[in-house]
């Protein structure tokens, strides 16, 4: 295989930009997908040539035949109990996986070591991959596109980019719950979750400022507490709900900080559903699991395994689909958002 002026082998995305097509057409070129016109299919063959490009064997092999295996990678931070969107996920798509003809084959690697992910992608396993919780920049993407190996992705890709994905809008899904609380009397209205700089995290603190300015109401910086893991919230909780007096209401981004907040406030003695309301995120089984039980936006995981197996299979047909699709999600009312306004 030719090199580059670089010195490093041509790989798809090379091939894509001196063919001016995206990396997803020339891998439907490579692999006899369909999709594309008969000028398209030449220029990337043109740009083959110029290239000395060559598909990798995972692309080859995909020419003459299909695993039927779908493979879902996560990273291993995925897998903990404090993030129940991803197993609540991959257990919506094995059923669904099984209504078109697939099995899912579960990858997972250390977030700091993509060369573990590169090397699964080359294996040849599955017919290609569901990216969960992926965000712009995702390495695991590149990847993809540079071996020509295809795959549709849970969460956000670049800007502008034509990956075919799903997403929930996490700003307006904080509507409902900021919406909810105000209907119930709160005004005095505070902000927990996690600091980490991925687009959910910083849409929902935004979707909560934008709702309550909505409402003419504002998000004091005393009343917003992020931190990087659930411990570190659950340490500064108790200052946090105390030193400004207590809230009307906590909207937190997750279930996880949501049973938390119930479990330091009443360790306080403030009486949730009543002195303080609270929502979660996610309407996990973690959201029953308490007294009272919490208030949660609910993401809905089953549609969204069949969908993305329907844009997976489309994508293997050459079928164009929308780059970004956007799903809705709805408030779980229960008994943790209640509120009876107090005296000032």
């Amino acid at each position: 295989m030719a090199a580059n002026r670089s010195g490093k082998r041509p790989r798809i995305v090379d091939v894509a930009k001196v063919a001016g097509v995206s990396a997803q057409t020339v891998s439907n070129v490579i692999n006899g997908r369909g999709g594309f016109t008969e000028p398209t299919r030449a220029k990337v063959e043109k740009a083959i040539d110029k290239l000395g490009f060559q598909p990798n064997r995972y692309a080859q092999s995909l020419r003459s035949q299909r695993t039927g295996l779908i493979g879902f990678d996560l990273v291993r931070r995925q897998l903990d109990v404090s993030n129940p969107f991803t197993l609540g996920l991959l257990h919506a798509l094995v059923p669904a996986a099984s209504h078109h003809d697939r099995r899912v084959l579960v990858f997972t690697h250390d977030e700091e070591q993509p060369e573990e992910f590169r090397a699964t992608a080359s294996a040849g396993l599955v017919d290609g991959f569901i990216l969960s919780d992926s965000t712009a920049g995702d390495v695991r993407a590149r990847i993809l596109e540079d071996l020509g190996v295809p795959y549709v992705v849970m969460g956000r890709p670049e800007t502008g980019s034509e990956v075919v994905a799903l997403d929930i809008d996490n700003a307006i899904a904080m509507h409902d719950a900021v919406d909810h609380v105000v209907d119930q009397g709160c005004r005095d209205i505070a902000y927990v979750g996690y600091s980490q700089p991925a687009h959910w995290n910083v849409d929902r603190r935004r979707g909560v400022r934008e709702a309550l300015a909505a409402r003419g109401l504002t998000l004091p910086r005393h009343r917003v507490m992020t931190a990087a893991s659930l411990k570190a919230i659950r340490a500064r909780l108790p200052e946090f709900l105390t030193h400004h007096g207590v809230p009307d209401a906590v909207i937190t981004s997750s279930d996880s900080i949501a049973v938390g907040t119930v479990a330091i406030a009443q360790m306080l003695g403030i009486t949730v559903g009543k002195d303080l309301a609270v929502t979660g995120f996610d309407d996990s089984p973690l959201a029953t699991m308490v007294s009272p039980e919490i208030t949660s936006v609910a993401v809905p995981v089953e549609p969204i395994a069949e969908q993305l197996l329907d844009l997976f299979d489309q994508l293997l047909q050459g079928v164009p689909a929308p780059p970004t699709r956007p799903v809705g999600t709805r408030l779980v009312v229960r008994g943790s958002s209640g509120f009876r306004p107090r005296v000032r």
